[in-house]
């Protein structure tokens, strides 16, 4: 489990979206106990970042448990679908290939008559 702050990467407007949710939800009892614990060891304002990023580890579950999965027979082959990292984590992509440019080389001189 990773402890520390929220970086302030990303989003200005879901960290303060994120804050005002664990407002209300450090007074619920699903984070009420640990609010408090956190809040007596912290702080209160260490502890109200705790909660909102267990709200935010949470929503990502959730969206995450009703992703599809996506259908190898739809999308075509499977250079087509978004791959993630191993190490970094970051989704990847393959990049469009652009039509063909150049006409292929017959290994004869093009002559400009």
């Amino acid at each position: 489990m990773r402890h520390g702050h929220i970086s302030k990467q990303g989003s200005a407007w879901l960290r303060w979206v994120l804050n005002q949710a664990a407002q209300t939800a450090k007074r619920s009892p699903e984070f009420a106990a640990t609010y408090t614990a956190i809040a007596k060891r912290r702080g209160k304002k260490i502890a109200t970042i705790a909660i909102a990023r267990k709200l935010l580890t949470r929503a990502y579950h959730l969206l995450a448990a009703a992703a599809p999965e996506p259908d190898k027979a739809v999308t075509g082959t499977t250079a087509d679908i978004a791959t993630t990292h191993t190490q970094t984590g970051r989704v990847t992509k393959p990049r469009a290939r652009s039509p063909q440019r150049h006409e292929p080389a017959t290994g004869q001189a093009r002559s400009f008559d």
